[in-house]
């Protein structure tokens, strides 16, 4: 009887150093707990073309390679391959540097000529674990803040839209009664009751958008596609930002918690968009091939600074936040006055249903 025997760890390392890069290939190889598969980009612009075709579990990275721009083009790749731990390779005179790359999103440090095979065992360990006990929490906190929106949406569906139906009854019922009694007085009542009618049923329809956008009902019956274009058409009447919608799934289902995910992007990007984006036209496009699902939401607006903390606000850590929850790629690319553009990427394993 065979015993059981883990994956491979697929480490990555971003090394421009053959003589460093060969040493930590060598170290891996020497850890007898487990079998290493590695692959080596030689620069930045390489490494994202390598995790953009391939799975990684771990990510090696040089703190001084050939085409870095400084700490803001490596706080880059850790937000969009947010869901891949990244150790930092550096030498002493950098470590200072090292420690403040742990708070632009990289999971741990090693000095170089200073950890051997056992060390770098350790710190793949550690980030492993990170990583899995984060994704859990993650997972656990957005599920309680779907089901806390389903009970509100619930309430808000049950007993504030009942009661504003039942208002509306009233008062039409009321409008009659007051009509046949008043006769020649009516006309000085009706706008009043007219105005309050009118209220009470705008009332009702905000109740009803807002129990739909909180409880998604058409993610979980009719798809992503169908919820998406239900957002949209709420949005038609808005005086001034026109979203298109283009869609290549043709009816593909995917699993549960990957339609929520996207479809809860979609909802604070497009409500990014409409609040600050100052545009007049915005698309969302939804795309399936080579088992790839891409969602990109753009706009033709003010843009932003993507590395300014300012402009790291709910919504834009929610955005994240999801997309590290199903290990989805997070591209956000924007500049002043040039407009945004946000794509989630996820290899999807499993054949789509319809």
């Amino acid at each position: 009887m065979y015993g059981y025997q883990e994956k491979p760890i697929k480490t990555l390392i971003i090394e421009d150093s053959p003589a460093d890069a060969f040493i930590v290939s060598e170290y891996l190889e020497e850890i007898a707990e487990r079998k290493f598969e590695t692959l080596l980009a030689e620069n930045l612009a390489e490494a994202e073309n390598v995790i953009d075709k391939n799975d990684f579990d771990v990510v090696l990275i040089d703190l001084n390679l050939p085409d870095s721009q400084g700490i803001e083009h490596y706080k880059n790749i850790f937000n969009r391959y947010a869901y891949l731990p990244f150790i930092i390779m550096t030498g002493l005179s950098n470590l200072e540097v090292s420690v403040n790359m742990i708070k632009q999103g990289a999971k741990d440090y090693l000095v170089k000529g200073d950890f051997d095979s056992n060390l770098l065992y350790r710190s793949i360990t550690y980030v492993l674990q990170r990583k899995r006990i984060e994704d859990s929490y993650i997972k656990r906190l957005l599920s309680t803040q779907d089901e806390e929106k389903e009970r509100i949406a619930m309430d808000v569906h049950d007993s504030l839209g009942q009661n504003l139906t039942s208002a509306s009854i009233q008062i039409q019922n009321l409008r009659m009664e007051l009509k046949n009694i008043l006769k020649e007085q009516y006309k000085e009542v009706s706008e009043s009751v007219d105005l309050a009618l009118e209220c009470v049923n705008s009332s009702q329809q905000i109740s009803r958008s807002i129990a739909r956008s909180l409880m998604p009902k058409t993610v979980k019956k009719f798809g992503l596609e169908s919820a998406i274009e239900g957002v949209l058409i709420t949005l038609e009447e808005h005086p001034k930002l026109n979203f298109s919608l283009e869609s290549y799934l043709d009816g593909k289902r995917f699993d549960s918690n990957i339609e929520l995910a996207y479809f809860r992007i979609a909802q604070e990007a497009i409500n990014n968009a409409i609040k600050y984006s100052d545009a007049e036209k915005a698309s969302v496009k939804l795309m399936f091939a080579d088992r790839i699902l891409l969602m990109q939401i753009s706009d033709e607006g003010v843009g932003f600074d993507p590395y300014d903390e300012k402009n790291s606000g709910v919504g834009m850590e929610s955005i994240r936040a999801r997309a590290k929850a199903i290990s989805a790629k997070l591209e956000i690319n924007s500049e002043v006055n040039q407009g945004t553009t946000i794509r989630i990427i996820k290899e999807i394993k499993n054949e789509p249903e319809y």
